[in-house]
C-alpha cells in the first residue's frame, strides 16, 4: 500500500499540486478498502456490508444537504465558532434521530433504549 501511494503522489502531484495529493490519497484509500473487503470475502466468505449501509450513506447524505446549505455568517472568529458549534449540534441531530428512527441499527437502537429505562425520566418511570 506504502509502494501504490508513493507512486500515485509522484504522479498525481506534479500534474495537478496539492488536488492531486488529495486524490492519490483518496486512491489509496480506496484501494486499501476494497483490497480488505476482498480479503474478508475470501478468507470468510461473508459480504461486510448489507442494505443497512446503504441506509447509513443515504443518511449522511441527506444530513449534509441539510446543513450544508445554511450559509455561513460573515463576521469574526466567534461568530464562526458559534456557527460551527450550531451545525455540529444539527448534524448530530439529524443523523441520530434519522439512525433512530429508521432501525438502521439494533445494537444502537437496544443501547438507547437501555440508557432511557434508567434515566428518571424514561418511559418506565
Amino acid at each position: 500500500m506504502a509502494a501504490f501511494s508513493i507512486a500515485a503522489n509522484k504522479l498525481l502531484i506534479p500534474a495537478y499540486s496539492y488536488n492531486g495529493a488529495a486524490f492519490a490519497t483518496s486512491l489509496t484509500t480506496l484501494v486499501y478498502c476494497v483490497s480488505r473487503v476482498w480479503y474478508v470475502r475470501q478468507k470468510f466468505g461473508i459480504q461486510p456490508f448489507s442494505f443497512r449501509t446503504l441506509q447509513v450513506l443515504c443518511i449522511t447524505a441527506v444530513t449534509f444537504a441539510a446543513v450544508a446549505f445554511i450559509p455561513f455568517p460573515a463576521g469574526g472568529l466567534w461568530q464562526s465558532l458559534f456557527s460551527m458549534a450550531v451545525r455540529s449540534l444539527l448534524i448530530a441531530a439529524i443523523f441520530g434521530f434519522l439512525i433512530l428512527r429508521l432501525n438502521v441499527s439494533e445494537d444502537v437502537n437496544t443501547l438507547i433504549a437501555g440508557l432511557r429505562r434508567r434515566l428518571p425520566f424514561g418511559k418506565n418511570s
